[in-house]
């Protein structure tokens, strides 16, 4: 189109003759710049009535214009990410352990952050009852109630469905609690829907820095559920995991303050991301 314009103006300034007879011109040649410069200069272009004729510009295509260079494919891959974050606000969640929740969901989010191009978090806060909430509420919820944390699943699961389907998304679950739960039978129900739905990793820390409570319930409930194996990752700690693909899980539990590196390292451990 861009030749045709200066090919229309050319003709105009070499011949002297008008836009509308050197468009007749370009009409009748194919758009053949010498041709239509013989027509023009010859006299064979007239126009009986030039009210009835428009300029219509066309494309004018030259040989060089069908070469093209080897096509060779270009793939830039991106994948996304959603961290579905959940935090057990029940009155047993003592200000300590809220501390301990916080600390890891904050260094865990902001650590995804920074190497997913586009990442989805997430938050979900629940006693008996389950609720998304935006990411300044869920760090200053308070506390209420008893504890049911298969409400926390279950909700979890209803966004994967909703929103985040496992063909277009990565799926992580994280949920942090103190083990305490109310049904601990119909948690491992919902857990094991969020693993039917080959999400890439389930995490769960168990923060249990009262000596009397230990060991973990709820972690418990999960090794024995799922077969978990226990994985020495420090001399003072350790992971509990799935070494069976249909469960992609990782289990901590965190009794001082300096288990929170030790959690953050495991669940942030190259190998268990690159699926």
């Amino acid at each position: 189109m861009k030749r045709f314009w200066s090919f229309l103006q050319a003709l105009k300034q070499e011949t002297g003759k008008s836009e509308l007879h050197c468009y007749e011109a370009l009409k009748r040649t194919d758009g053949r710049f010498a041709d239509a410069l013989e027509l023009l200069n010859a006299g064979k272009i007239v126009l009986t009535d030039e009210s009835h004729v428009s300029v219509d510009p066309f494309p004018i295509l030259h040989h060089e214009d069908y070469r093209y260079h080897k096509i060779e494919e270009d793939v830039t891959k991106e994948s996304q990410a959603v961290v579905i974050a959940i935090m057990d606000v029940s009155a047993s969640m003592t200000p300590l352990k809220k501390y301990f929740a916080r600390t890891m969901i904050f260094w865990l989010v902001n650590f995804l952050r920074q190497i997913y191009k586009r990442v989805d978090i997430r938050f979900i806060a629940h006693d008996t009852e389950a609720r998304i909430v935006d990411e300044e509420n869920f760090f200053r919820v308070g506390e209420s109630g008893g504890t049911h944390c298969y409400a926390g699943y279950e909700l979890a699961n209803s966004l994967i469905e909703t929103d985040y389907p496992i063909s277009q998304w990565n799926v992580y679950v994280w949920h942090f609690s103190d083990g305490e739960d109310g049904n601990t039978a119909r948690s491992m129900e919902e857990a094991r829907r969020l693993f039917e739905r080959k999400i890439n990793m389930f995490g769960y820390g168990e923060i249990c820095p009262e000596k009397e409570y230990w060991p973990p319930e709820l972690l418990k409930q999960f090794i024995k559920t799922f077969d978990l194996k226990e994985v020495k990752e420090e001399k003072d700690f350790t992971v509990h995991v799935s070494f069976d693909e249909k469960y992609p899980f990782l289990g901590v539990a965190m009794q001082e303050k300096k288990h929170i590196w030790q959690a953050l390292k495991a669940f942030l451990k190259r190998d268990r991301w690159s699926s």
